[in-house]
């Protein structure tokens, strides 16, 4: 069994919602991480501390990570959630959103 990486986060900065954190994760994770071809337990770890630091918004440093993660590996994970994670948007949401009343009463006479 893996172990919890956001349960274990939010008991070190005294964060009581992990629940939630991991909700959102999974979510996440589902839509974006889980459509890899390739995916070990050090990537999911790496993927699960940025999505905590980036969801929490806890400024974190180099000796906050584990030994096992790289700092630039790290930071690419992080900017890749932060232009990927939304917020509240499930997985079944993708694709954009078009108001076509809008568009064919602009160009009705």
């Amino acid at each position: 069994m893996k172990k919890d990486y956001i349960k274990d986060l939010s008991a070190k900065y005294l964060i009581c919602d992990h629940e939630r954190i991991r909700k959102e994760y999974n979510k996440y994770k589902a839509g974006n991480i889980d459509t890899l071809e390739y995916i070990d337990d050090n990537m999911l770890m790496v993927y699960e501390h940025a999505f905590f630091y980036n969801f929490t918004k806890i400024k974190f440093s180099k000796k906050d990570l584990p030994k096992e993660v790289s700092p630039k590996i790290f930071k690419t994970a992080l900017e890749e959630i932060r232009k990927k994670y939304v917020p509240g948007k499930s997985p079944e949401c993708k694709g954009l959103v078009c108001n076509l009343y809008s568009i064919t009463n602009h160009f009705s006479p």
